[in-house]
Formats: C-alpha cells, structure tokens, sequence
C-alpha cells in the first residue's frame, strides 16, 4: 500500500519548487567497507526502493540520497510502521486503511538561493500546505482505483540525531548546519478501497534470469 501511497503524493512532491533530488520511498541499506589497519565498518544510507541491488552497489546509487552540497535538496519517503486496516459497510469489504509516512528533506539554502536558516520553518510549512488534505482517487496496474486523503501531520524535532538515526553521518556534521538546513513530517494517509474490486492479478511465464540482479 506504501508504494501506491507514494505515486499518489509524487507529483506534489517533486512539484515543490525546493525539491531537486527526491527519491520516493526509500529503506535503510548497509554497506562493508575495510578502514584502515584491515578494521571493517559498516556504512548505512538511505536507498529508494525503486533502485535495483546492481544500480545500487554496482553503479554507486546508494549515495544517490545522503547529503551532497552539489544538490539543491534531498526529498525522500520513510515508512512509519505498519498500516491499520478497518473493514467496513456491506460483508466488510469497504476497507479504511491508515498509513503514516515520514517526509524528510535535507536543504542547501545556497543552491536555493536563500540567506535566512529561519527559512527552513518557511519551506517546511510550504510543504504542509501542500500535502495536508490532498486527496483524489488513484488508478492501480490491477485495474482497480482507491481514494486518498492526507489527513494529519505532525513536525518531528528538528535534530539530526532524530531525523537521520539510521544513517551513517557521522562524517556529516557538516550538513547540518548553515548553509545546510533540514526538516522532518510525519503525514497520515487514509485509504478507502473497496475490497471486492480487487482481482487476483494475471501471471507472466517464469523468469528465469533477471538481469538487473
């Protein structure tokens, strides 16, 4: 549902006039790398979860997301636990589901263009106004449509140690300070999604190499 979720809001997102670099969904992907004296360490960065294991490691694109003063911005999805299921109306098959996704977005006020670090309360806000109370309906591959609606937020503690707890930074304390900014919103999505129109999906022949591993 996350992923349906995210192409909802997407276009919203990446209309934002501060956001250049967005990553939709992402998870949390470690890395091994050898230090010095032959010690091992392990890295962890935020990875979108529409980028293959071969474009990630193979092609660098785990660092795609980390902070990076060559970008504008950073703009990405994190999953906030599980979605809440309500059956309802007729033999229980009219479903509310509630998901909560974290916004997080890490700023270079010089690539903005901006020289106030008060701005970030300004472009968080922004942010808000677009996203709270969005809602429309959304076509799915199955052929099945469902409603959505944003509807709640809440600012998290603008600390990185909060924001950016399962990342590896510690190299990058310099990305959180001026002319470096970030923020962080948790937004509720509630689905309405008639379960009878859902179809048992059609299946292809069997893959047998898949070629982005």
């Amino acid at each position: 549902m996350i992923f349906l979720i995210e192409q909802a809001l997407r276009s919203t997102i990446t209309g934002i006039n501060f956001v250049e670099r967005y990553g939709g969904i992402v998870r949390p992907v470690s890395q091994v790398r050898e230090g010095e004296e032959g010690r091992t360490f392990v890295d962890t960065f935020p990875v979108s979860r529409y980028v293959s294991v071969a474009d990630c490691f193979d092609n660098g694109m785990q660092r795609d997301l980390i902070p990076d003063e060559a970008y504008k911005s950073v703009a990405y999805w994190e999953q906030r636990g599980s979605s809440t299921i309500t059956p309802g109306g007729p033999k229980g098959l009219q479903w509310n589901i509630s998901q909560t996704l974290r916004l997080v977005v890490w700023l270079n006020f010089a690539k903005i263009g901006l020289t106030d670090y008060d701005t970030t309360d300004e472009l968080e806000l922004y942010a808000i106004k677009q996203l709270h109370g969005l809602h429309g309906d959304i076509n799915t591959a199955l052929g099945y449509k469902f409603g959505f609606r944003v509807s709640g937020f809440e600012t998290i503690q603008r600390e990185p140690r909060t924001i950016f707890a399962p990342y590896s930074y510690s190299d990058k304390e310099w990305a959180f300070s001026w002319p470096y900014g970030f923020f962080a919103v948790d937004f509720n999505v509630n689905v309405e999604l008639a379960a009878g129109c859902i179809v048992a999906p059609t299946l292809g022949d069997e893959i047998t190499c898949i070629t982005t591993w």
